[in-house]
């Protein structure tokens, strides 16, 4: 009897064990339930639902989602208990702080998402890779003049140590377009409406660049008046500056980039290190216009077809 007993605990346990092998345990850590958050949560829960069949039959069967947000209460310890209950296979971090929470796990694969400058929290560790949010110079500048075709000089401003190659790759492809490109250099925020003023009379479209030095509250709010007052539209790479004033944003899939999270996710659980992954650029762009400040600029606005 005794034997028998022993035989279906040890049925138990192998079936129990094969289960656990099957499941992919993935930790997702949130920044907060900001709506892009949320699209990117979307998008990666797509990838996981969705696997092709004969791949599920070669390797895991179905996806476990643990989230973990980042409230204005939240302490490492609790995270850390919670990483340690959980024992996930890989986390997502969506939003810079929540990267930025993650800096003590070292062990664990980690994807990144929504975070627009990751350099400086990766800091050299191995188990780390992710989507970028980097801007793509052809693609932006494609959408760009094709929505404004009479955009003829471009100008921006920029800060050297940051961004030298972005704008010589910029340079060299609105050569190809015949566009003139007037860029500015600055490493100090304060010397922004200086430049403003310097550039105005030589362009007909000013281009906003992720630059953390040339953007800050006040230099942004600058970049807008200077658009109304000199009749001047901008190009931006993000919605959130096209409700401010910004004419046109070239901005990024975020559903899709999502999905691009959930395909690495499928490659990591299935085995490949996170190390051997490097980080893919965003895929797919949305161009969003605000026709209110293009109709007060008396600027009129090419509909393009987003790029998918």
């Amino acid at each position: 009897m005794k034997k028998i007993f022993f035989l279906i605990l040890s049925l138990l346990f192998l079936l129990s064990s094969e289960t656990s092998a099957d499941t992919g345990n993935i930790f997702v850590v949130q920044s907060s339930r900001l709506k892009p958050y949320m699209e990117a949560l979307d998008g990666l829960r797509y990838t996981l639902r969705n696997i092709p069949p004969q791949k599920a039959q070669k390797s895991i069967q179905s996806y476990t989602i643990t989230e973990f947000l980042l409230t204005g209460d939240w302490s490492w310890k609790n995270l850390q208990q919670t990483i340690e209950s959980k024992q996930p296979q890989l986390i997502v971090a969506i939003g810079t702080n929540a990267l930025a929470a993650l800096e003590p796990v070292v062990d664990i694969p980690i994807i990144y998402l929504m975070v627009p400058f990751p350099e400086s929290l990766i800091n050299g560790r191995k188990n780390i890779t992710g989507i970028d949010m980097k801007l793509n110079p052809e693609t932006h500048l494609a959408a760009i003049l094709g929505s404004l075709p009479a955009t003829k000089k471009i100008g921006t401003i920029y800060d050297p140590r940051k961004n030298s190659n972005l704008v010589q790759k910029i340079k060299e492809i609105a050569r190809q377009y015949k566009i003139e490109l007037v860029a500015l250099k600055t490493d100090d925020p304060k010397k922004v409406p200086q430049l403003l003023s310097e550039i105005a009379a030589h362009i007909d479209l000013f281009w906003m660049l992720p630059d953390l030095t040339v953007l800050t509250p006040e230099t942004t709010e600058q970049i807008l008046y200077f658009s109304l007052e000199n009749r001047i539209p901008v190009a931006t790479f993000s919605s959130k500056y096209l409700k401010q004033g910004a004419v046109i944003a070239v901005t990024f899939d975020i559903f899709d980039m999502g999905k691009q999270a959930g395909e690495l996710a499928e490659m990591i659980v299935d085995g490949t290190p996170a190390h051997e992954i490097s980080p893919r650029p965003a895929r797919t762009t949305r161009l969003q216009v605000n026709h209110s400040v293009a109709k007060n600029l008396g600027i009129e606005i090419q509909e393009l077809k987003n790029n998918d």
